[in-house]
């Protein structure tokens, strides 16, 4: 797993959530597509409810992935997927998962 701090976390989850809404996904890079199927797997597995509220960015994170349906978003740039070992997919050009049972590389290990 890819080691990061809670505080760097929170902010990669806020900065995620506004780069969302504002830039559309061709101007989106590598590393920030990375960051954002890491951090939606690492949401899905963490559980923090004292950072659970209505208020904080996982919540908003979660919502704006929801409303903006990111599953067939990624699949412009990154067309080519398979299904992984769950309920997921896989992207085998940034080799990395969204949803599904990840590979320790595809989620952060926040500390």
């Amino acid at each position: 797993m890819v080691p990061v701090d809670s505080v760097r976390f929170h902010a990669l989850a806020e900065h995620l959530c506004v780069k969302f809404m504002e830039d559309p996904s061709d101007q989106w890079s590598y590393k920030d597509h990375i960051n954002l199927l890491r951090c939606t797997t690492t949401i899905v597995f963490e559980s923090r409810p004292e950072e659970r509220s209505a208020r904080d960015p996982y919540q908003r994170f979660d919502s704006v992935i929801d409303a903006n349906n990111y599953i067939r978003w990624i699949a412009d740039p990154y067309p080519r997927w398979t299904p992984n070992r769950g309920i997921g997919l896989y992207f085998p050009d940034v080799d990395i998962e969204l949803n599904g049972t990840p590979s320790v590389h595809g989620c952060f290990n926040v500390h």
